[in-house]
């Protein structure tokens, strides 16, 4: 028998059924008034910009509950406002389209006190970044070696974290901005190179 009261103390229970002697019990009740403490943590990969976490198909984002009496019943959970669902592990957004959206959720003891919701905003990305133009291309006439390599990165969402250079299919280290294309210098011998770029 789960037994819960808001009146503190000690108090005696009886027991009885048809065909057995009846009984009693003394048991100390421990008010329970105060509802859950449910909090939320969002994993990786995430990117933080400002107040708001940017967030992938794939992140998760976990709810913990901690009650000091009756103990947790059940965490709920429901994404901009929809139905709201049993939390039993990581939530993801992959459904979801590009955005900001809302998390509200809160968590219930078994005395019967419910938490009010707390709200989480995060802003999903699942759009990887695009190359829209890579220089140089074709022929290259000139007296020195050293060569320039340019490219103009599209990103909406959470941006860009670093591009990385390869020359010949070798690495040649993270490009910096500049001029509105992510740029870098590099001395290559005659001959025909291939470039290519990496976007994180």
């Amino acid at each position: 028998v789960d037994y819960y009261d808001i009146r503190g103390g000690t108090w005696t229970l009886s027991a009885s059924a048809e065909g057995l002697a009846s009984d009693t019990s003394a048991v100390t009740v421990i008010p329970d008034t105060t509802p859950p403490v449910t909090t939320a943590s969002v994993g990786s990969p995430k990117h933080e910009a400002g107040t708001t976490p940017y967030v992938g198909g794939s992140t998760g984002i976990e709810l913990s509950a901690t009650d000091d009496a009756s103990g947790v019943k059940v965490t709920k959970y429901r994404i901009d406002g929809g139905t709201w669902n049993a939390y039993a592990g990581a939530i993801t957004l992959a459904s979801y389209a590009d955005g900001s959206h809302t998390m509200g959720y809160y968590s219930s003891d078994r005395a019967g006190n419910n938490e009010s919701e707390k709200l989480l905003v995060v802003s999903l990305d699942k759009t990887a970044p695009l190359i829209e133009a890579t220089e140089p291309s074709g022929t290259i006439i000139q007296r020195t070696r050293s060569v320039t390599f340019r490219v103009a990165v599209e990103e909406t969402g959470s941006g860009v974290a670093s591009v990385e250079l390869f020359v010949d299919g070798a690495s040649e280290g993270s490009m910096t901005m500049e001029d509105g294309a992510y740029t870098k210098t590099k001395d290559v011998t005659p001959g025909p190179h291939t470039m290519s770029a990496r976007i994180m």
